[in-house]
């Protein structure tokens, strides 16, 4: 007997799981007859606006030893999304129990009057009955109107100081990327580069150099021959002090010979030391000029050779 009564009451729990889960389905059905007290389901506000949250009230009085289900989530609440619900202990007295449920919705619906009628389920040890409460409705309140066919338009042409901030954060970012990318660009390139800026500076400063002194070899044979002379030496002992790195503007002639063994050299100073010294020039003097110009040239190819062969 106990066996028995251990099999009807396993097999009970399985129909009224059974139930349970296909109660969102039966929602969807007609509602049936109910020969108790209906469903009192309401809204709490008389009005909604989209979007924004409204309780709705379903409660029902039914006998103390009968067993009720409320809708859950999972139910489709008819054009109300479902954001929640509050679920109040059951009251119990002599006339019965009182179980209620406030639900919190929100709609998206543009209607002006909304409608909605919740169910309740009534679990026997037959079926399952969904019981709807009324349908209640509720009024959109309206946020925006609908404007007038023609607006006057008003004009405005003051000027309205806009407050302007500096954007320090992406300063920063694209400071530190441009350092980061001239780091790896030195890293990857930098011994090419400044063999490059070498290159270029040393070409540069032997054209200026020609230039200048050519000025000068062409004045050789003017009345001023002599501060001619002159000036073009002093501007070759410069080139060759920033070209050799040796201080050729204080060297004699002598020390000149000694850094650079040259007799062509030799003989061009020599000259051009009687010609400043003696302030009388020669038809040979555009010759010894001419001399160093050369020395310069070859000091500048033996540089730029020098430079080309560094490994980067």
């Amino acid at each position: 007997m106990k066996k028995r009564n251990l099999f009807l009451a396993g097999l009970l729990l399985i129909l009224k799981f059974v139930m349970a889960q296909t109660m969102p389905a039966l929602a969807q059905e007609q509602p049936v007859a109910w020969q108790g007290t209906q469903p009192i389901g309401k809204f709490l506000s008389d009005t909604l606006k989209i979007g924004y949250p409204i309780g709705y009230s379903l409660s029902l009085k039914h006998p103390a030893d009968m067993e009720v289900i409320f809708p859950d989530s999972s139910f489709q609440y008819a054009g109300f999304e479902w954001l929640g619900k509050d679920y109040f202990p059951t009251r119990t007295d002599e006339s019965g129990s009182l179980d209620s449920v406030v639900y919190t919705l929100a709609s998206f619906s543009l209607d002006s009057v909304q409608y909605l009628s919740l169910p309740i389920y009534i679990i026997t040890q037959t079926d399952c009955t969904a019981v709807f409460a009324k349908p209640d409705s509720v009024y959109l309140h309206t946020m925006v109107h609908s404007p007038p066919d023609s607006l006057a338009a008003k004009t405005n042409l003051n000027y309205v100081p806009v407050r302007t901030y500096y954007n320090y954060g992406y300063t920063l970012l694209l400071v530190t990327g441009i350092v980061l990318a001239l780091l790896l660009i030195n890293l990857a390139f930098g011994k090419r580069i400044r063999k490059l800026i070498k290159l270029y500076s040393i070409s540069r400063e032997h054209s200026q150099f020609r230039s200048a002194f050519d000025r000068f070899v062409k004045n050789v044979q003017t009345e001023d021959a002599v501060g001619n002379v002159e000036n073009a030496v002093i501007l070759w002992k410069n080139y060759m002090e920033s070209l050799e790195n040796k201080p050729f503007s204080t060297y004699t002639t002598k020390e000149i010979i000694e850094v650079i063994p040259n007799q062509q050299l030799a003989e061009a100073l020599q000259h051009t030391d009687r010609i400043i010294y003696g302030q009388m020039a020669s038809e040979e003097s555009i010759r010894y000029t001419r001399i160093l110009a050369y020395v310069a040239k070859r000091s500048y190819i033996e540089k730029r050779a020098f430079i080309e062969k560094q490994k980067v």
